[in-house]
Formats: C-alpha cells, sequence, structure tokens
C-alpha cells in the first residue's frame, strides 16, 4: 500500500488509528516519524521550551516533571529531544530510566546520539543503562547494531543482557 500524508492543520489521534487499518503494523514507526511534523503544528516552540524547563527544573516535584515528560514524548520533534536529552544529569535513576523509556517510544533516530551517550556513560545507574539499551533495540535502526554488540559483554550483567535482547 502506498500512504498519502495529507497535511492538516490538526492531527488527531482517530487519524492515526484510521492509517493503522490501511497500513502495515511494520509501517507504523515510519509513518508515525513522518507525521512527527505535523504533531509539532500544534504547539509553539515557546512552549515546548517552557514544558523542558519544568522537566529539567530539579526543584519541581516529580509528579510534575513526569508530566512534562509523557507531553515532550507526545509532541517529539528535535526540541522536545532536547529537552529530553539534557535531562539525564539529574540525580534520579528513576526519572532517567523513563526518560530513555519515553525515547524508545519515540522511535526517533535522533535520539540513538542521547542513547548511545548514556549506555556509554558508564556512572550511569545500571537500570538507566540498561534502559537506554532496550530503547535502542526499540527504535530498531541498522546503525545500533555495532554500540549493542560492543555492550553485550559490558561487565554490568543487566546492561549486558539487555543488549543481547535488543540485538
Amino acid at each position: 500500500h502506498t500512504v498519502r500524508v495529507v497535511r492538516w492543520s490538526v492531527v488527531r489521534c482517530e487519524s492515526l488509528r484510521e492509517v493503522r487499518k490501511i497500513s502495515p503494523v511494520s509501517n507504523l514507526p515510519a509513518l508515525s516519524q513522518s507525521l512527527a511534523h505535523l504533531r509539532m503544528v500544534q504547539i509553539e516552540e515557546s512552549k515546548i521550551a517552557d514544558i523542558g524547563r519544568v522537566l529539567n527544573d530539579q526543584n519541581r516535584p516529580l509528579k510534575e516533571r513526569f508530566r512534562a515528560l509523557f507531553t515532550l514524548k507526545n509532541i517529539g520533534g528535535p526540541r522536545a529531544l532536547e529537552s529530553i536529552g539534557l535531562c539525564f544529569e539529574d540525580d534520579s535513576a528513576l526519572l532517567k530510566h523513563e526518560l530513555a523509556y519515553c525515547l524508545g517510544q519515540m522511535q526517533d533516530r535522533a535520539a540513538i546520539p542521547i542513547l548511545t551517550k548514556v549506555l556509554e556513560d558508564s556512572a550511569q545507574e545500571p537500570m538507566v543503562r540498561h534502559e537506554a539499551a532496550e530503547a535502542l533495540g526499540a527504535i530498531g535502526a541498522s546503525e545500533v547494531e555495532q554500540i549493542l554488540v560492543k555492550y553485550s559483554k559490558d561487565p554490568v550483567v543487566e546492561v549486558a543482557e539487555t543488549c543481547e535482547i535488543a540485538l
């Protein structure tokens, strides 16, 4: 099937559900990627930056920061990825784990350098590195294979096993 992308001023979740009916499931990541710019029409860059500031503000309650993270995940795009990537400097391993999870869910190849840096950083908590490896596998790009092979021999068992599974 050839899927035609029409530019709407508003893209609703129902639209993507309808497209799923006519497009094979294997095409969904590519389709989602191609529609990402349409979601961005909904929100100004300054608003995305504001949400990013909430995510990266360590004085905010985790509940608010998680809400900001999931909002950025749903918005997608370069600004959202940038804000999520900056937050890996945070002290909360739980938050960083969710950052990696969300990057994997976004399935945006632009997240690969961020996730690779996290996986390579032995100072990061094992659960964070594990989730970065899982997210790289979820993105499913051929360029991550080499990094996953390398870290499948990591001394941290959780990381090594996740890399093996992600391959």
